[in-house]
């Protein structure tokens, strides 16, 4: 029904782990990100092949290559029976690489150095367990430029060049070919990117103000009494329940007793039977801030409120034991919602969006979510929010079985710190409507629009948004 294949790369975590491992091989295709080997050949008369790689690689913002799977993609095939694109055949006995040799001999071409990592791993495939390795190349913050021509010998051993003193090279699919200007200025911007983030981590800012955002909102304003309902005689059963379930407010049960914030409203919408045979207590909000006890409690009851509050606005919730989670249904292939950016601006999100589940081969709806939660910290309480993305089977029903957690894990590869701010920034602008407080309860109930920030005298010059773009996930 659909023809278009949305496929993105994989996980941020150590590039040389077991998890990224583990989620390369399954992949099974080359990429502008990701190449297979049988072997690789360090020796002077074959590095250069490799070198031209490393360049393309590093230049384009980091790679991969696995050693010890040959490319039997093109053989044919007899039968239904699914076979890998590149077979796993392990590294010979004889074989070793010596990273530190590698990073010899790849530096002494480049004119900018760059720590190259390589790691040797098992895996079991038909019950025989194969050696390979992995080589992760790092993203450069410069552009990789050789230093002098790098020669070597084609199968026939006749001399050729895999590249020239000053050439530029790039992925682009699973070739590493020479740039174009527009390239070039492409490997420009992303060397800069990666110049800021390491002057992050090495601790070397530059000495100018800048703003840190958190991901925390402070509730301003809780209502003053909890209400407490019990059965003056026994426990409530379950008609007495489906009361309560009448009256369309959030309320929880706890040890047969029922609490909410809704004094007014609550209570007049029950039977007169129920209510004549009830009793009603006012608790302290503030109290059960401090009791350590009572705070599970409460923070249960916030959350249902702010899920009873978004979805008023048509967002849905999707509640598991762990997590609660926000997020814009779709009757259709795609939906886009419009907000305000922190620039002023008016920019469109798109929310929900079709994708290609490779391993179940189906078609499911990708969509922006964040997680929430409520926490107490000295007396005060805060919200939570964590951007993410679900993936729901027709636009509705959340999916919460295998292909959840590898697509998610693919797309969330790329969530870098601008998108996940604005992402966040995003929903907070949705549930306040641009206004400066998120009116859980009207004058009752309420939540800063904005997070918690911090000022700091030593941010990142590079750190300057030209333009406020929404990088969509």
């Amino acid at each position: 029904m659909y023809s278009k294949k949305v496929i993105i790369p994989e996980v941020d975590v150590d590039p040389i782990g077991d998890i990224m491992v583990d989620y390369l091989i399954a992949l099974d295709r080359e990429d502008a990100f990701l190449d297979f080997k049988e072997t690789i050949d360090l020796g002077q008369n074959n590095f250069p092949k490799i070198a031209k790689d490393i360049f393309a690689f590093s230049n384009v913002g980091s790679g991969f290559i696995i050693i010890g799977f040959r490319d039997t993609k093109n053989q044919k095939r007899t039968g239904n029976e699914r076979r890998r694109s590149f077979t796993p055949v392990g590294l010979h006995q004889e074989f070793e690489l010596d990273q530190a040799v590698l990073q010899e001999k790849f530096n002494s071409f480049s004119n900018f150095k760059i720590e190259l990592l390589y790691r040797e791993f098992f895996r079991k495939f038909d019950g025989e367990n194969l050696r390979f390795g992995i080589v992760y190349i790092p993203p450069s913050t410069a552009i990789l430029i050789p230093t002098k021509t790098g020669y070597y010998l084609d199968s026939n051993e006749k001399r050729k060049i895999a590249f020239r003193e000053g050439d530029i090279f790039i992925r682009r699919g699973t070739q590493s070919i020479l740039a174009t200007e527009e390239e070039k200025d492409y490997i420009k911007t992303r060397a800069k990117r990666s110049e800021y983030r390491n002057s992050v981590l090495t601790g070397k800012p530059d000495y100018i103000s800048e703003n840190i955002f958190s991901n925390l909102f402070q509730v301003s304003s809780l209502p003053e009494f909890i209400l407490e309902v019990s059965k003056r005689e026994g426990e409530f059963n379950d008609l007495d329940i489906l009361e309560f379930k009448k009256a369309r407010l959030p309320y929880k049960l706890h040890n047969m007793k029922l609490y909410t914030f809704h004094d007014e409203d609550f209570v007049p919408s029950l039977s007169s039977g129920l209510f004549n045979s009830i009793r009603i207590r006012h608790l302290k909000t503030s109290a059960w801030i401090e009791d350590s006890l009572n705070q599970n409690l409460l923070k249960e009851m916030l959350e249902k409120e702010l899920s009873y509050f978004a979805k008023n606005l048509g967002i849905s919730t999707n509640r598991t034991k762990r997590k609660n989670r926000l997020y814009y249904p779709s009757r259709y292939n795609s939906r886009t919602e419009w907000w305000i950016t922190r620039f002023g601006r008016n920019q469109s999100v798109l929310v929900a969006s079709l994708i290609y589940s490779p391993k179940s081969g189906r078609n499911l709806m990708k969509h922006k979510a964040v997680d929430f939660q409520f926490f107490f910290m000295q007396g005060k309480v805060f919200l939570n929010l964590l951007p993410t993305i679900i993936l729901t089977s027709d636009g509705k029903n959340v999916i919460n079985d295998f292909d959840e957690g590898y697509l998610i894990t693919k797309q969330l590869y790329h969530n870098h710190n601008s998108q996940y701010l604005n992402s966040m920034l995003f929903w907070a602008h949705k549930l306040s409507n641009g206004n400066e407080q998120i009116s859980v309860i009207p004058n009752k109930f309420t939540i800063a629009s904005k997070p918690i920030q911090l000022e700091i005298d030593v941010g990142i010059a590079w750190d300057r948004p030209v333009s406020e773009l929404m990088e969509e996930f």
